[in-house]
């Protein structure tokens, strides 16, 4: 079985190091073969290239050639975005749904409702919806805890905080091809989007503000980082507040830093 580095934050704050798990090749196939967003054909076979990837070089010009002032000669082909993306959403929801304990029929790609987009609302949308059978919304993040627990401190304000964990949750996936990346905050941002659809159109109120990002980043590497982001209110949290305060045109990233650049919503700020 492929083996991740994961490691468990809660919002912003790392609750648990890097740890090695592993995570069965049949639901990563399920992930980037079957759930994830763009049509590319054998993800397996992308997945094994990248993990061993050199940078192919692009045919060298004619001797003398030469390009206008301003432009440079590109030397090496870049990886798609879009396998990226598929690369990252397999391997994340598959670890989430392996640790987690979820059953892959119980997440769902979403995509906004046409009435929504005609009200101005928001554009963008998380990667999944995850509606679990009543009560496993708490049950299934204590798994993935658990599965943690050999590095998890005794007092842990993370297991304290999941309670009230909806059974219906957003769930986005970021991934990047090195470590470095706006993986958080992009992630954010679309569920911030989820978030303020709900509040604008009363869907399902009590699940405000909780959710999961899962960010995947080394995936030019054949052991991978995958930090899983835990989102919980804040008790007496400003984050409905803020949601009714936002545009109803579509958001912008300065809407966004002011609105929630400085933390306090959620456990882990």
């Amino acid at each position: 079985m492929p083996t991740l580095k994961v490691s468990i934050y809660l919002g912003r704050r790392k609750q648990t190091p890097f740890q090695s798990t592993s995570i069965p090749q049949s639901l990563i196939s399920l992930g980037q073969e079957l759930m994830s967003e763009h049509e590319v054909l054998d993800m397996g076979g992308h997945d094994r290239f990248y993990a061993a990837r050199k940078a192919t070089s692009l045919p060298s010009p004619a001797r003398g050639m030469s390009l206008p002032r301003g432009f440079d000669r590109q030397t090496h082909r870049s990886m798609s975005k879009d396998v990226i993306g598929n690369l990252g959403e397999g391997i994340g929801i598959a670890a989430l749904m392996h640790l987690a304990g979820v059953n892959p029929q119980r997440i769902v790609r979403a995509k906004r409702a046409r009435n929504r987009v005609r009200a101005n609302q928001g554009r963008r949308m998380p990667d999944f919806v995850a509606a679990l059978p009543v009560g496993e919304g708490r049950n299934s993040i204590h798994r993935l805890i658990a599965q943690m627990q050999p590095s998890l401190p005794r007092r842990n304000a993370l297991a304290q905080q999941i309670s009230a964990f909806p059974d219906r949750f957003p769930v986005e996936a970021k991934a990047s091809s090195s470590g470095v990346g706006g993986g958080y905050w992009s992630g954010l941002w679309q569920l911030i989007e989820y978030w303020h659809t709900i509040q604008a159109f009363k869907a399902d109120p009590a699940t405000i503000g909780f959710g999961i990002l899962l960010y995947t980043s080394q995936l030019t590497r054949e052991h991978r980082d995958l930090k899983i982001h835990i989102f919980c209110p804040l008790p007496n949290s400003p984050l409905i507040g803020r949601l009714r305060t936002l545009p109803s045109r579509r958001l912008t990233a300065t809407d966004f830093k002011s609105h929630f650049g400085n933390g306090a919503c959620f456990v882990g700020d």
